[in-house]
């Protein structure tokens, strides 16, 4: 069986007065026709005088048997409510959303997200970054059917590609961003 290691750093990004930041180190091992590692180990290391010290690792293991199974139970229950939420005429009826657009992308200061909802829902926005890690976000609130917009404020974010998730109910949309 073919396997393959991929290696990812994040910087520790500026050290503080003290001269100390942090650097996350993560290992992924990917076999064979493995869509997700098959094995993983994370570790987080506090860089301070010259000196590493592992605050924190730990590793995971997934096994590939168990990942195919999951995998083909998630597109049997996809299909299953594909078929359950299909409209009879092609349209989107059974959908909460009919639009959602990020307005402007790229995005110098404020993203506005314009959304139109075809019933009443609860619905939250997060912003993440490449790394993962939340930016920005909207606590999820009760909203109307119909058209509306939420601003969020992009300006503290670093130039880059963003992932914005919309939160309605039980599910989940995301976009992608770009920030100038």
């Amino acid at each position: 069986m073919h396997t393959s290691r991929l290696y990812t750093r994040l910087p520790g990004g500026q050290a503080d007065s003290t001269g100390t930041s942090l650097r996350m180190d993560a290992y992924s091992w990917y076999a064979g026709e493995a869509r997700y590692p098959v094995f993983e180990s994370l570790s987080t290391t506090l860089l301070h005088d010259g000196r590493d010290t592992v605050l924190y690792a730990t590793s995971f293991y997934y096994p590939p048997d168990e990942q195919r199974k999951q995998l083909q139970e998630d597109a049997e229950d996809y299909q299953e409510d594909a078929v359950l939420e299909a409209p009879p005429s092609g349209g989107v009826e059974g959908a909460i959303f009919t639009e959602a657009d990020l307005v402007p992308n790229p995005v110098v200061d404020i993203l506005h997200i314009k959304y139109k909802l075809t019933r009443d829902a609860s619905i939250g926005f997060s912003v993440h970054n490449q790394q993962g890690f939340c930016m920005a976000r909207v606590d999820a609130r009760p909203e109307t059917a119909g058209r509306h917009e939420t601003p969020i404020d992009m300006t503290a974010c670093p130039t880059g590609t963003y992932t914005v998730y919309v939160l309605v109910d039980d599910a989940v949309l995301s976009l992608n961003m770009v920030k100038k």
